[in-house]
């Protein structure tokens, strides 16, 4: 059983993931694996158990899934400003027709170091600097 969506640039199914033989997409593919155990093979025969990945268009690829393997595909429009943002996390990281290059792109970016806190110039602020029992300059 699966659910589909679609809406301009995408077509999404969650639900059952089944085997599926060499072959390629005309779309970019996201893979996403919520339950049980999916493989993808690459086109040079690189296999490796995948939780998320990122397929880009014209590349060729293949699956096998446990009967219990469940998630979300989705197929990305590459022309659609969401699929050309995939193609070059893809392409970004590294040879876009190896397995261990489409997992990586799927993994979130690191967290951007958040700056330290600055207090904002303002008015109010300066009053409460200012407040009885405070000492000056504090």
């Amino acid at each position: 059983m699966f659910r589909a969506t679609a809406a301009p640039g995408l077509l999404a199914f969650t639900g059952t993931i089944g085997a599926a033989e060499p072959h390629a997409h005309a779309a970019v593919q996201v893979l996403l694996v919520t339950a049980g155990e999916v493989m993808l093979t690459d086109r040079h025969g690189r296999q490796l158990r995948a939780e998320a990945a990122i397929i880009p268009a014209g590349v060729r690829h293949e699956l096998h899934a446990d009967p219990g393997a469940r998630g979300l595909l989705a197929y990305l429009d590459p022309a659609h400003p969401a699929g050309r943002a995939a193609g070059a996390r893809v392409a970004a990281t590294g040879a876009p027709d190896t397995v261990g290059t489409w997992q990586a792109a799927a993994r979130p970016p690191p967290n951007p170091t958040t700056p330290p806190p600055t207090w904002p110039s303002s008015p109010n602020l300066s009053r409460l600097r200012r407040l009885p029992g405070r000492a000056r300059g504090a």
